[in-house]
């Protein structure tokens, strides 16, 4: 995409393999639960699990601007403390300037993640109590800009941040084969 001279469109094909791991601790001491006359306290959590995913991105542009589309589908199954499923579908627009080996943008994200924890939690002087969560995003759309520096026609550096009811951070180098 980073060709000088006429329009180009341009389709990238990715597949996605992570590995999760996570130790941290859920603070219930602001859970209300009426009748109960002491708080839950801190709970640590350990699980770890593998991310499968994939996407493309379709882009089309010249030597001065573009617009693109990068769309993701990524399952997570976790295992440790609690069983957990974690789909996600991602869609970022972005329309954007070229300026030498600079490259801006701004645009949005589309976020929709779905959820599933279940298991047993050991509360303070309760014992174990089991229990199943389901979360879903309520808040799917948020705005975006960002800035990659190309150091060759196959590697870059991307930073971009977004903002509205829902906010992210998104830090990444690539590399094409």
């Amino acid at each position: 995409m980073h060709e000088y001279g006429a329009a180009k469109t341009f389709l990238n094909v990715f597949g996605i393999v992570g590995r999760v791991d996570t130790d941290t601790t859920v603070d219930f001491s602001e859970a209300e639960i009426t009748g109960l006359p002491f708080d839950l306290g801190m709970l640590p959590v350990s699980f770890d699990g593998t991310v499968f995913g994939g996407g493309f991105t379709l882009a089309y542009g010249t030597e001065n601007w573009f617009t693109s589309a990068t769309t993701t589908f990524t399952q997570t199954s976790i295992s440790g403390d609690f069983k957990s499923s974690v789909d996600s579908f991602t869609v970022q627009p972005r329309i954007g300037l070229i300026s030498g080996n600079w490259t801006y943008w701004a645009g949005a994200m589309y976020l929709d993640v779905d959820e599933h924890h279940s298991g047993v939690i050991e509360l303070p002087y309760i014992g174990p109590v089991d229990f199943a969560v389901d979360l879903i995003t309520t808040d799917h759309w948020n705005y975006a800009a960002g800035v990659s520096h190309y150091f060759t026609d196959r590697a870059n550096l991307t930073f971009e941040v977004g903002f509205g009811n829902r906010t992210h951070t998104l830090f990444n180098f690539n590399y094409r084969f």
